[in-house]
């Protein structure tokens, strides 16, 4: 599957995620690919990234070490795709308009 908003979803059924996680985490991935952040990057490591960051979002955080392991990426993949989404998009106030409409 080298279509990360694919992978956001299986990946999100593995690690037991609801479905309102894996639709944030689906929304934040369009907006990193609207930032231009997602080009050029592994897709099963942008997915794994998105997933971990929509999980702290909506308190349904998984480790590192499990989405790795699902996503087959490694705890310091996820960590930089982490810091790059939060240095390019102000996820709080995405979570927030999203959570608001």
């Amino acid at each position: 599957a080298s279509d990360p908003k694919r992978l956001i979803f299986r990946l999100g059924e593995e690690l037991q995620l609801s479905m309102r996680t894996q639709r944030i985490a689906s929304r934040i991935y369009e907006e990193a690919k609207k930032a231009g952040i997602t080009t050029g990057k592994n897709p099963a490591s942008i997915a794994a990234a998105i997933l971990y960051a929509a999980g702290i979002l909506t308190g349904e955080r998984r480790t590192q070490g499990a989405i790795g392991e699902a996503a087959k990426v490694t705890s310091v993949t996820i960590r930089k795709g982490y810091k790059e989404l939060k240095e390019v998009l102000d996820l709080n106030e995405l979570y927030m308009s999203m959570v608001s409409s």
